[in-house]
């Protein structure tokens, strides 16, 4: 994986160098498209510093301090990724958020490379208008503030979308078209090491040059072969250390689920609508629909059909179960570039203006509702990590003596505690009538616990008394409520919990024999 890396960061710097002469490029709009994606970069850095962690990111910080090839949810690319920023800037929302938005920044900067491109002549053109929708997508500029395995994975098919369409450029059968086949398959490696979702971006780009004659001639040349076996050298560790990734993401993401498959279908169309700030959703489909023309150049059909296939995978999916809005991510990144480089009349380029500003907008907004409340939301996903700096000070209060153990009910309750108690100690997860997670593979209460050791045990569950408690009420010598949490006018923010403790542990644990 070591030398695949080295060999793309090479074949990045190549295509930097000798895109365009350097003296150029000052002349081409580049360096106003580069700083526009560093100003994102930078507004991100700032913003997820002064913010609480998302519980998902807290999971994936939990990560990072037990590395593995493997997890439970997710391959394993973002746990190093934090790694390496709590690692230079500690335990911090900023350092666990520091490289992902690094990534971020890279995968912008691939894209606009790709922009410049496609517009030929008007490179430094397609590239600023991606740089500016870059700025206005929520789905590219709000979300990956967030540390989730989105941003490897933004960063990882960003090359790999680039050096695909790089080969295609290079005659066929040709050393440069081999070796740009070889750093696609870089970015596929990368993006199967970030998330199982990279796997659409290889069907997607088969899919395309099946279907298109003048590219079909491209699958008799060794070059894509080639970058999938270089793909699976990448993840062949990941593969080898039994992860199980692979099972759990198809039945989330695939696995039926209740509910009418209209309602969630609407759901995903309007999800996906808000991710896209209004009007550039509809925008991004016509740029995408226009480049599938049997008359499209080849490049510009490659990335409509990649686009297009990723996005109904999910439509598809939404169909038997309830997809995040978040997971169509891959599908923006060739639509964004196809949008930017359309050569529309004044009447398109007035439409993209007010996408532009209306999806900006929204941005702006999201990022205030993140710092401080200018809506009135108490439970909207992009507050949900805060007040959890109060649960935690609670939570302390009841920790009297070395063999008293932590934990939640879930992966969500037990990372926001482990990373807001000042110790940062083991806490559990237990999972009681809920689903499995990573902490199901960690060792848990009864493997590290003593009998007659004390569990604080979190729960949101408001029932008297709960089914958890109820499951683990027989295990333990007494069982009470010690402490309720709930918001306040100060902190409205505050999620309700109560706090139980469970005392003097018999040895014995729930679905034991």
């Amino acid at each position: 994986m070591g030398a695949g890396g080295r060999e793309g960061l090479r074949l990045l710097h190549r295509a930097v160098s000798d895109d365009r002469p350097a003296e150029r490029w000052a002349a081409s709009g580049w360096p106003a498209a580069a700083g526009l994606v560093l100003g994102l970069a930078l507004v991100q850095w700032i913003v997820g510093s002064r913010i609480p962690l998302d519980p998902d990111e807290s999971y994936y910080w939990e990560w990072s301090r037990r590395l593995a090839l493997h997890y439970y949810d997710h391959p394993p690319a973002i746990a190093y990724l934090i790694r390496g920023g709590t690692s230079l800037f500690g335990d911090t929302p900023f350092g666990v958020r520091a490289f992902p938005v690094l990534a971020n920044l890279g995968g912008g900067l691939m894209l606009l490379l790709l922009a410049r491109r496609l517009a030929e002549t008007e490179g430094g053109r397609g590239a600023r208008n991606t740089a500016l929708l870059l700025l206005a997508l929520p789905m590219l500029s709000l979300w990956p503030i967030l540390a989730t395995p989105d941003c490897p994975l933004f960063l990882a098919d960003a090359l790999a979308l680039y050096a695909c369409v790089r080969a295609l450029e290079a005659p066929p059968r040709s050393a440069p078209a081999l070796r740009w086949w070889l750093a696609a398959g870089v970015g596929l490696g990368l993006g199967l090491a970030s998330k199982l979702l990279a796997i659409l971006l290889p069907l997607g780009i088969l899919l395309a040059l099946l279907s298109r004659p003048d590219l079909r001639r491209r699958l008799a040349e060794p070059g894509p072969y080639l970058a999938c076996l270089l793909a699976a050298l990448i993840d062949g560790p990941i593969v080898a250390a039994g992860g199980s990734a692979a099972a759990f993401q198809l039945h989330h993401g695939f696995g039926r689920s209740g509910g009418a498959p209209l309602y969630r279908e609407l759901e995903f169309v309007a999800g996906q609508v808000g991710m896209a700030g209004g009007i550039l959703f509809v925008l991004l489909a016509v740029a995408t629909v226009q480049s599938l023309r049997r008359s499209a150049e080849p490049r510009r059909y490659l990335l409509a059909v990649v686009a297009l296939s990723t996005f109904a995978v999910f439509a598809v999916s939404s169909l038997r179960h309830r997809v995040e809005a978040n997971w169509p991510l891959p599908a923006y990144l060739p639509a964004v570039v196809l949008l930017a480089t359309v050569r529309g009349d004044g009447r398109w380029r007035r439409w993209r203006r007010a996408g532009v500003a209306l999806g900006g907008g929204l941005v702006i907004l999201g990022y205030l509702q993140m710092v401080t409340p200018v809506l009135p939301f108490h439970e909207e996903l992009i507050r949900r990590g805060h007040g959890w700096d109060e649960v935690a000070r609670q939570v302390a209060l009841h920790r009297e003596s070395p063999r008293t153990w932590v934990a939640g009910n879930t992966y969500q309750d037990a990372s926001k505690l482990a990373f807001h108690l000042p110790d940062h100690p083991r806490v559990f997860a237990l999972n009681l009538r809920s689903r499995d997670n990573q902490y199901s593979a960690w060792p848990g209460f009864p493997d590290l616990a003593r009998r007659g050791d004390d569990l604080v045990f979190l729960l949101a569950d408001r029932r008297d008394p709960p089914a958890a408690v109820s499951d683990l009420s027989h295990h333990f010598g007494r069982v009470r409520v010690v402490d309720s949490i709930a918001p306040t006018a100060e902190r409205p923010e505050v999620p309700s919990r109560r706090v139980w403790l469970l005392e003097d542990w018999r040895g014995s644990w729930p679905g034991e024999r």
